[in-house]
């Protein structure tokens, strides 16, 4: 077909021929310049290139339906293109020509590269441009950037702040997730206990309204990004406990009191101290209290005393605290962060890890997104963007299993965890009432789970499988039990099942 005949073909609508397929009417238009303009539609420029280095002896008629990829409406035609490749968008107004294989490779070609004309004031670097891939290997990335596979030397307070925050709701887990991310034997118990206590971690309330790990070095400006979103979600329910605004700021200020010369109150303390200041403790209001002092910055986590957690004056456990910053640098610095030790990851995992909305995340990222790779990822049959740090692509080599916590930011921190976990197993992980079970996860997929008994002597570990797994991978499987057992300095006892 002859470029005249391509284009006239194309305003008419007839596309016809013995190899032609017939364009489906969900490829619309869109005008280019909106395209331009579009930061969810400038990361799929490699995707298009890459599309314009086939060449047409590579490439058979379209025999298949074209099928939407992603949010944006790419298409992909899997009769046409090598397995990997996405081909077709929304072809702008100003170029209309047939995508068939008997149309000349120069016309296919010509539109799409007109297209990325229009992309190319995004500046996205060659650094940041990644080809398509599939998600297999996302496992493999998300294990390095957590630290989980190879981690590097660094103490439990350098992990907990190349993480910028660790859900930490359940202590004894939280400090397994910090011990996992350090060498093996590098860590164990009693140092991050240690760290905890000297202050080096915090443990409070961050963000979604659940404790996590932090360092006093990035609390405040933390607290002053995400802070105010939580308490004003939690509006309806100050009113039902009847708490307001001039009662919070009274028991802040006796808080500050009470613990400005350097006291750890323990938690029947802290309701001697309300009572004195005539506020009710009783029921949830506690809780709801001790969480908005801690969004406050007034208090924080304090010294262990026996068996019991205190609370501590955050200004003297955290002197150093970086100030808060402007609300746009703060949203880039959490995004360059959590993309770097978390990636690949889309901005829509990014808020829901920070508990901002989805237009704060893509700010965030829009500020930093030089500084990172995109990469437009198969998962579950779905195109989508996902970014990362400039961290390895290698894959794994040998079977690597880890014995993950409740709660382990390999999981939490990502809106959708189909990439890891399967969905028909997402019951076994998640039984409900807010309660994750802890995992067993072999090359970087969740197998099962697991639970352990302090015993006198030892640790019973007991893992669940979701299914055999070879000899190799159960092998894989003991290591990570001995490694636990070694973090709690205990024999262990390990029994290994598989559900019927």
């Amino acid at each position: 077909m002859s470029t005249v005949a391509a284009d006239s073909a194309s305003r008419s609508g007839l596309w016809k021929g013995s190899t032609d397929t017939a364009v489906p009417s969900r490829m619309r238009s869109v005008d280019a310049a909106r395209c331009a303009s579009s930061p969810r539609l400038s990361p799929v420029m490699p995707c298009l290139a890459k599309w314009c280095s086939v060449s047409q002896t590579e490439s058979k008629p379209m025999r298949s339906a074209w099928t939407a990829c992603a949010s944006d409406s790419w298409m992909r035609s899997r009769a046409s293109v090598p397995s990997g490749h996405w081909t077709v968008w929304k072809r702008p107004n100003f170029m209309r020509v047939p995508l068939a294989a008997s149309a000349s490779a120069d016309i296919r070609t010509t539109g799409l590269r007109n297209a990325m004309r229009a992309w190319e004031h995004r500046r996205m670097t060659p650094a940041n441009r990644q080809t398509p891939v599939r998600g297999g290997r996302l496992p493999a990335e998300r294990l390095r950037a957590q630290r989980l596979l190879d981690p590097t030397d660094a103490t439990p307070a350098e992990v907990v702040a190349d993480l910028l925050a660790v859900q930490a709701q359940d202590g004894l887990a939280t400090k397994w997730a910090v011990g996992l991310r350090t060498p093996r034997g590098a860590s164990t118990e009693t140092l991050i206990d240690e760290a905890l206590a000297a202050g080096a971690i915090l443990r409070t309330h961050v963000m979604r309204w659940t404790w996590q790990l932090i360092t006093p070095a990035d609390v405040r400006w933390m607290l002053a990004l995400v802070a105010p979103r939580l308490v004003a979600g939690a509006a309806g329910r100050d009113r039902e406990l009847e708490l307001d605004a001039k009662t919070y700021r009274k028991v802040n200020a006796a808080l500050d009191r009470a613990m400005r010369d350097g006291a750890h109150l323990t938690r029947a303390e802290i309701v001697e101290v309300l009572e004195r200041a005539k506020v009710s403790p009783e029921g949830q209001r506690l809780s709801y209290i001790l969480g908005h002092a801690e969004l406050a910055g007034v208090i924080t986590s304090g010294v262990t005393r026996g068996k019991q957690t205190t609370h501590a004056h955050l200004g003297l456990r955290a002197p150093d605290a970086r100030s808060p910053m402007p609300r746009e640098e703060a949203l880039a610095e959490a995004a360059l962060r959590y993309f770097r030790s978390r990636g690949p990851a889309t901005d829509a995992d990014f808020a829901w890890w920070i508990g901002l909305s989805l237009t704060d995340a893509r700010a965030g990222l829009a500020a930093v997104r030089d500084q990172l790779v995109f990469e437009e990822v198969e998962v579950a049959g779905k195109c989508v963007t996902m970014w990362r740090g400039h961290t390895s692509t290698a894959p794994m080599t040998t079977p690597d299993a880890h014995l993950l916590p409740a709660f382990d930011e390999y999981l939490v921190a990502y809106k959708d965890r189909s990439d890891v976990l399967a969905p028909e197993h997402t019951r076994h992980h998640n039984a409900g009432g807010g309660l994750l079970a802890p995992t067993v996860v072999v090359d970087g997929r969740v197998v099962g789970t697991w639970r352990r008994m302090l015993a006198r002597d030892a640790v019973e570990v007991t893992a669940t499988l979701f299914a055999p797994v070879t000899k190799t991978q159960q092998t894989a499987i003991e290591r990570a039990a001995k490694r636990y057992a070694a973090f709690l300095d205990r024999p262990l006892a390990l029994t290994v099942d598989v559900l019927a």
